[in-house]
């Protein structure tokens, strides 16, 4: 298994896909470690990310997410970013 699922980094990154990025339509599952991890301003929407070995989502503070559905993750549904609504966390309309 691989670390990520997919990894965005932010705009100073080597990895840089530059500010305001969108990551959408994504279905990430059954990896070692955090499903989707975003830093640096990245709206993360519309995403599937289940049975990950870690976070099903790992974002910054200055980063949101909506209308995804996560769930058994095995370090939990989210960690950080801004809840913009419409998420399903582990079956819940609350999610972190």
């Amino acid at each position: 298994m691989g670390r990520y699922g997919v990894a965005f980094e932010s705009p100073t990154s080597i990895y840089s896909l530059g500010s305001g990025v969108e990551v959408t339509n994504l279905r990430v599952f059954s990896n070692g470690s955090t499903g989707i991890y975003a830093v640096g301003s990245t709206r993360v929407t519309d995403n599937t990310a289940h049975n990950n070995g870690g976070w099903g989502l790992f974002l910054s503070a200055d980063s949101g997410y909506r209308d995804n559905v996560i769930t058994n993750n095995a370090g939990g549904s989210v960690s950080g970013g801004v809840n913009a609504g419409g998420n399903v966390c582990d079956g819940s309309l609350t999610c972190p």
